[in-house]
């Protein structure tokens, strides 16, 4: 057992810190691209600092086994990961090269301002501003402008049901898509969503009737003194319970909001793209480096991404569902105390 693997499994257990682990792996790691010749002294600092993030992960997927020190595992790990680093230099570095880069990140902001437009309107005034900070503030800092363009676009077809006309026309240039075109998608998902929206009430009023039948009926055996009758209750009860809890998981299937698949038929790429591109997003404005200020967005800010719960000021928001809905929060459930009533 090397000294180095010794060290891990210390760190593993907890009989040691992280520093005494980087002070070992630290050099192994700054001169991996003098030593493996791919690189200059130059990189190694670079590269050194770019590591740095991915170490702790690694420290925790090793396992130790009699044949396979931490040493052969960590310079595994640096050739791939050195790989990684130079590919996403070089791609960085054609980025900034590429002159519609320059021309969408810089040269067009002016073309975002309109003073008919006010900033309490919450509509989204410079994209191109939001795009510079996309590509300087990720993670990779590799992401390409058609990359760019295709996230701005995925994430205003995500608010399809929300955004206005104005905000369109905005984001349209920042996205690459005319804004004619980006409109007949937007209206293309929000048909869509119109259909399963109905769908959604339909079902909606289908799970009201269901529970009021079962709670009548539960109402009914708790008062009932008659074996018979309790019997004959305790069946109907079984099967308005089943047809309220198909009722549901019918209505839990249904999505009001664009789903991915259709996002990706629209702009022709896999639905891959699009999970991953959500998914690269919502790490970048969730962490503290892209708050809505170091961004600054306007606020409220009218593109959210999917699961994304805005914080409201009103301790008691005010209660937009129908009247059915209230008084069904006002019964019992029913999933739970008609048990308890037949026991």
């Amino acid at each position: 057992m090397t000294e180095l693997t010794r060290v891990v499994l210390r760190y593993q257990r907890g009989q040691c810190g992280l520093h005494e682990v980087f002070r070992q792996t630290a050099p192994l790691i700054y001169s991996y691209p003098v030593r493996s010749r791919r690189g200059t002294e130059d990189d190694s600092g670079e590269f050194l600092l770019y590591y740095y993030r991915r170490l702790v992960r690694l420290l925790h997927r090793y396992q130790y086994r009699t044949n396979i020190s931490f040493d052969a595992y960590l310079h595994t790990s640096l050739r791939y990961q050195y790989a990684t680093f130079t590919k996403r230099r070089a791609a960085a570095m054609e980025c900034h090269e590429n002159p519609d880069l320059d021309s969408a990140l810089g040269g067009e902001h002016q073309l975002y301002h309109d003073p008919r437009l006010q900033p309490q309107s919450g509509v989204l005034q410079k994209p191109g501003m939001l795009l510079e900070r996309m590509h300087t503030l990720c993670g990779s800092a590799t992401m390409r402008l058609a990359s760019l363009r295709r996230r701005m676009a995925i994430l205003v077809l995500m608010n399809a049901g929300t955004i206005l006309p104005e905000e369109i026309a905005l984001c349209s240039t920042a996205a690459g898509i005319e804004t004619a075109e980006l409109t007949r998608m937007v209206d293309t998902l929000r048909q869509q969503m119109n259909q399963r929206s109905q769908r959604a009430a339909m079902l909606r009023r289908r799970r009201n009737r269901a529970f009021v039948e079962l709670f009548v009926l539960q109402q009914r055996l708790q008062r009932s003194c008659d074996p018979t009758e309790q019997k004959l209750l305790h069946s109907y009860c079984e099967r308005s319970h089943t047809k309220l809890e198909a009722t549901r998981r019918q209505l839990s299937q249904v999505r009001c909001q664009p789903m991915h698949r259709e996002i990706a038929e629209l702009l022709g790429i896999p639905v891959g793209s699009v999970h991953s591109s959500i998914s690269a997003m919502r790490r970048l404005f969730r962490s503290p480096s892209t708050s809505p200020q170091v961004l600054d967005v306007p606020r409220p800010c009218v593109l959210r991404l999917p699961h994304d719960r805005p914080v409201s000021n009103q301790q008691h928001p005010q209660d937009t569902r129908d009247t059915t809905d209230r008084a069904r929060d006002n019964l019992p459930d029913p999933g739970r105390s008609w048990h308890h009533v037949l026991s």
